[in-house]
């Protein structure tokens, strides 16, 4: 299937002849099975022009495979676009910055959120003050004194607007106040006939991409003119056009898709400092990232999505509506048996069940006790623990905890300590070099022993441990190799939320599809 033959003009470099293509591999190094497994499956996807979905473990060198890969096949003739795939996925988003999918190889590297991305990219979630602000924002532009001809399209989506929010405001009077923060049941739901008839009455049947089109143009004609002019905000740009390619997806052809959104309009009550405050919304919530994918598969030349985490791949390509003819499990770069311990922790320091569902997490046992287990792995460990927790609130809640208990001042005695903020850009990469650094300066052995092995009674830092949130910023594609992560510990498990109110419609939803099979 492949063979690697170095070649002579770039000593630097491995040659890999893989499907008929000469693949260039960088680093002086020969691909490791699994990366040619994943060029391999990904050069059949594009000389077939098929879709492929190709899961390699994290740490096995996928992304370098799929980059050399899809290089290789694409270097005579292709332009290359690197960009976060919201763009590729989200058509608002790709309408805004230009690009155009027109038989073009689409690589989605990390590709396990694709479907909630598609989903989310089908969706809205509108208050009156937002439609307010959108509203006005078009009137001020309608409004001025300029020798410049507004196009109708102003007001046709001025108006449609206008018309939403009227329907808005008739129809969230009927649903009850909620009581309390906990109170999740304040809600209406539209049927799909009634919110077909909803969206037609309000005429989002009667505009479309045509009419943004031509405010986009008008926005920059004038931005480009002399003179003093009103220009639409942000805001108001990017409501109207979410509203009106939500709207579009589900009255394409004739509603066709209608059945996978759902229609509703919510009341939830949130605590501030100063007072509770309920927050009504208009939502439109796509269940099935099918409606948005299913358009990138049809124009795009292949397909490639990569990740660590695919599999059950059955049911994974069912949620995105499209055959992926070309399939790859991958094997990992390391000797699972030999080089990994993995393992399940029943019960902490104390006899403590370590059950994490919210409730007993909640209780200062289940707190002092996982502390205290990290205690003990921190003096045996060396180098970098990974905890992974379900949310930023359960970061918060252990290390208030900790502090106050004395378990985190103990724990800083064996590890310097790190927790995730919620913010990312500058602040977190600093954090990130900073925990790297403090690996880097200590000794790659643990902190209760010396060089020969030997208990000593004064113990000091040997790594650092790093809090993090699951699916948050640390856990995304951050390689933590060597004596970064000598050990991750894993604290739950992500569920969402049952109970929420978008998880249980699109369960129901699940469901129905399954019966109808």
């Amino acid at each position: 299937m492949a063979s690697p033959t170095p070649t002579s003009s770039a000593p630097n470099e491995t040659s890999v002849l893989i499907m008929g293509h000469r693949v260039a591999f960088p680093a002086g190094k020969s691909p490791f099975p699994a990366q040619l497994a994943v060029m391999s499956s990904t050069l059949s996807a594009l000389n077939r022009k098929q879709h492929a979905l190709v899961e390699s473990p994290t740490g096995s060198g996928k992304t370098l495979a799929l980059l050399s890969s899809c290089l290789t096949f694409q270097r005579a003739f292709a332009h290359i676009v690197f960009c976060p795939y919201n763009y590729i996925l989200d058509p608002s988003i790709r309408k805004a910055v230009g690009i155009t999918l027109h038989n073009s190889i689409v690589v989605l590297d990390e590709a396990h959120n694709v479907e909630d991305t598609c989903r989310s990219g089908a969706s809205l979630e509108l208050t009156d003050n937002i439609l307010a602000a959108t509203i006005k924002s078009f009137n001020d532009v309608l409004k001025q004194d300029t020798h410049l001809m507004i196009p109708e399209a102003y007001d046709a989506v001025r108006y449609v607007l206008s018309c939403v929010k009227t329907w808005f405001n008739i129809n969230e009077e009927l649903i009850r106040e909620p009581e309390d923060p906990n109170d999740d049941d304040c809600y209406k739901l539209w049927s799909t006939d009634d919110a077909l008839a909803m969206l037609r009455e309000c005429g989002l049947a009667e505009v479309g991409e045509s009419d943004l089109e031509q405010i986009v143009q008008n926005e920059q004609m004038m931005m480009n003119s002399p003179g003093k002019k009103i220009l639409l905000n942000s805001l108001a740009l990017s409501t109207a056009t979410r509203v009106i390619s939500v709207a579009s997806y589900m009255l394409h052809s004739n509603g066709k898709d209608a059945d996978d959104f759902k229609v509703l309009i919510t009341k939830k009550m949130r605590r501030t400092d100063d007072a509770e405050v309920i927050d009504t919304k208009l939502c439109i919530w796509c269940l099935s990232a099918a409606v948005v994918f299913s358009g990138v598969a049809s124009q795009a030349h292949s397909v490639i999505l990569a990740s660590g985490t695919l599999s059950p791949m059955d049911s994974f390509a069912g949620e995105l509506g499209v055959d992926f003819l070309i399939r790859l499990e991958a094997n990992h770069v390391v000797n699972m048996r030999k080089q990994v311990f993995v393992g399940a922790v029943m019960s902490g320091p104390g006899g403590v069940d370590l059950i994490s569902t919210y409730k007993n997490q909640q209780k200062f046992q289940y707190q002092d006790s996982m502390g205290e287990l990290l205690l003990q792995y921190a003096q045996v460990i060396p180098g970098g623990i990974l905890v992974f927790v379900p949310s930023y609130a359960l970061i918060a809640t252990l290390e208030g905890r900790w502090r106050r208990m004395g378990i985190w001042e103990q724990l800083e005695k064996h590890k310097r300590m790190f927790s995730e903020p919620r913010v990312g850009g500058k602040e977190f990469d600093e954090l990130l070099d900073e925990y790297k650094r403090t690996i880097a300066g200590a000794l790659d052995y643990p902190s209760g022993w010396d060089t020969e092995g030997n208990s000593i009674d004064e113990p000091r830092q040997s790594g650092a441990i790093f809090i993090a949130v699951y699916r948050g910023k640390v856990s995304e594609g951050i390689d933590f190799s060597d004596a970064n992560a000598r050990a991750v510990l894993c604290v739950g498990i992500p569920f969402p939320n049952f109970k929420d109110l978008q998880v249980s419609l699109k369960r129901e939803y699940q469901d129905k599809k399954r019966s109808e099979r």
